[in-house]
């Protein structure tokens, strides 16, 4: 199997992150496109790639369309066991909210923010204590402030919240800034303390 061409693009990802959440469990096509937000078509064309190189299989029941991880595909079960390990490193948030995240993360890695240094999740998310109408906290940690980069992010987390209808609340600090307040600030302490850094 050529792996750069089934699993080459962050499409083939999403849906594998779904069957990586029950790898036993039979999901329909509605469930994955409700899961994934993606769109007929592009779901169709990767559905069927997936199938044809062997990591997923599919059968009709009744009118509807299921799909199942191919257990039996030695890659499948390695993949699966990446996407674990790196859903333990951020601390095992819910399915919602790491496919928030990943989108924050992919649009904010291909903007053109070149002050951007780092990203830290922190909050209920990180410490596992989030309900179902918590926000996202972020520490967005830059080389110096910039207005533009704050709209550019603020623009990028308000397109998310309407696709996902997840709030994130973003907090700015500069590199410098947060350094001095590592030790006498409440919350820089708690973002040191218990955050999870995802750039």
């Amino acid at each position: 199997m050529l792996l750069d061409v089934c699993l080459g693009t962050r499409t083939a990802w999403k849906i594998l992150f779904v069957f990586a959440e029950a790898p036993g469990k039979a999901v329909s096509r509605k469930e994955i496109q409700q899961l994934t937000k993606l769109g007929n078509k592009v779901l169709t064309k990767f559905l069927l790639l997936l199938e044809k190189f062997g990591m997923i299989t599919s059968s009709k029941i009744g009118k509807a369309y299921y799909y199942r991880l191919n257990l039996s595909n030695p890659f499948a079960e390695q993949i699966v066991e990446t996407i674990l390990l790196e859903k333990k490193h951020l601390n095992n948030p819910d399915f919602s909210a790491l496919n928030v995240l990943r989108e924050f993360v992919y649009e904010l890695t291909n903007a053109d923010l070149e002050n951007l240094e780092q990203v830290i999740l922190f909050g209920s998310y990180a410490k596992r204590t989030f309900s179902k109408d918590s926000d996202i906290d972020v520490a967005v940690i830059t080389q110096e402030k910039s207005a533009d980069d704050e709209l550019l992010i603020t623009d990028i987390i308000d397109r998310l919240h309407k696709r996902f209808r997840k709030e994130i609340q973003p907090h700015y600090y500069t590199t410098k800034e947060f350094k001095a307040l590592e030790k006498k600030d409440k919350l820089v302490k708690e973002i040191v303390k218990d955050g999870i850094r995802l750039v």
